[in-house]
């Protein structure tokens, strides 16, 4: 009767090595390095009669991201709205647009522009964002704001 025990005490034992050589310093997981995603920094609006025409061009490195697109955001608040300085401005998703494709050693930065008719007593903000196929969006543009 006394092997019983001493089986059970060397399976334990055995149990007990084969997990704690599994064991080892754990780390939290490190995604992979990822590019950051460029930024239209030259967003402009030109109005002509109800339609607004919006410029940019986007950086070379854009042309690296395959499938990549470019959002446009717009923000419309009516004229006669009480300002208030402190208010978060509401964009909404207007426009997804493929970044064309093309040679970075011929072109250094890419034109792109969209066109949009626009409604009477209405103060407007666009932005636009670069966005991957896989992975968040990059960073906004800068801000382009006129009343119609």
């Amino acid at each position: 009767m006394k092997p019983a025990p001493a089986i059970l005490i060397c399976l334990l034992f055995a149990l007990l090595l084969m997990t704690g050589a599994a064991c080892g310093v754990k780390r939290m997981p490190v995604p992979p390095k990822q590019m950051p995603v460029p930024v239209v920094a030259d967003l402009s609006a030109r109005l002509a009669g109800n339609t607004v025409r919006l410029s940019w061009t986007l950086p070379e490195e854009i042309l690296q991201l395959k499938n990549a697109t470019v959002v446009i955001y717009r923000s419309a608040v009516g004229s006669s709205a009480t300002p208030c300085d402190d208010c978060p401005v509401i964009f909404e998703r207007m426009e997804s647009i493929p970044v064309p494709h093309g040679s970075a050693s011929t072109e250094r930065r890419i034109p792109m522009t969209y066109g949009q008719e626009l409604n009477e007593g209405y103060n407007y903000r666009y932005k636009v964002i670069v966005k991957p196929p896989i992975g968040p969006e990059g960073a906004d543009s800068n801000i382009v704001e006129f009343s119609y």
